[in-house]
């Protein structure tokens, strides 16, 4: 660059796509790393080592396993074109959602569960629809199946997680909130609440109209009943950092790293 040789390519690129043609030859590491981009990546992969190692956190501080684990399931050779695949697909919703139910009441939680339907892989929003029971998929509208039918960058979907609804509690300026935070290495490095005013807690916000307002590492001190919100998020935040992990070790993807991505938290 201008004579400059840069050691380092920060990217805030999903990779949706693979773009290797454009980046053959580049011996500068970029990190993200494509090869952890989604058009390689899969959720259920993530989640997979996630739920792992949320379930080894709760033993160790002494908390049952589904304080911190999410309920994930893998519906392959999904075709929303096929009444066949969606009526396949309703069963297995319904029986992940009587899943859910049972462990609710079991916990004592009041609420009737609910579960996303999600593209496995791909980002931005897409492919993603709530529903509260198989039906809700035998009838999906014309937009619904519309929406399930393409994912960024206009790859077809054929594999889809089922995926259990986590209410969130959070408020800001009267408007529905969730937290994403940002680490540099086992670091928080601040993040953002991702807030709208048009949906519930128990629907997607990440959707059109939603408001992002910068949450500091600092705004987590907060103190509720004895617990700072920065020990809640933080940890939360390293267990996925080394789900990530375990999934780039697993597709045996390097970083270009001096350091690795595996380091102790």
């Amino acid at each position: 660059v201008e004579g400059w040789e840069p050691e380092l390519i920060i990217s805030n690129n999903d990779f949706s796509q693979d773009y290797s043609a454009a980046l053959e030859g580049l011996k500068t590491p970029i990190n993200p790393p494509r090869d952890l981009g989604w058009h390689i990546r899969r959720k259920s992969d993530f989640f997979k080592n996630y739920n792992r190692l949320a379930g080894e956190f709760a033993e160790i501080i002494g908390e049952p396993n589904w304080t911190f684990s999410v309920a994930t399931e893998v519906f392959e050779g999904f075709d929303v074109n096929s009444e066949e695949s969606r009526e396949k697909l309703a069963q297995r919703t319904d029986a992940a959602l009587q899943f859910i139910r049972d462990q609710y009441r079991e916990r004592g939680i009041e609420g009737h569960p609910h579960a996303f339907i999600k593209n496995n892989s791909g980002t931005y929003g897409l492919g993603v629809v709530q529903v509260s029971s198989g039906d809700d998929v035998r009838s999906w509208s014309y937009k619904a199946r519309k929406k399930m039918k393409a994912a960024k960058g206009g790859g077809s979907i054929s594999e889809v997680i089922i995926q259990e609804g986590v209410p969130t509690t959070l408020k800001q300026d009267d408007a529905t909130a969730e937290p994403a935070l940002y680490m540099v290495g086992c670091q928080l490095a601040g993040g953002f609440l991702r807030t709208h005013d048009k949906k519930g807690p128990e629907e997607s916000l990440n959707s059109p109209g939603a408001v992002y307002k910068r949450l500091c590492v600092s705004d987590l001190a907060i103190n509720i009943s004895g617990c700072p919100m920065e020990n809640v998020y933080g940890w939360i935040a390293k267990l996925g950092f080394l789900a990530i992990g375990l999934e780039a070790r697993d597709k045996n993807i390097n970083s270009g790293r001096t350091t690795p991505l595996l380091e102790p938290c």
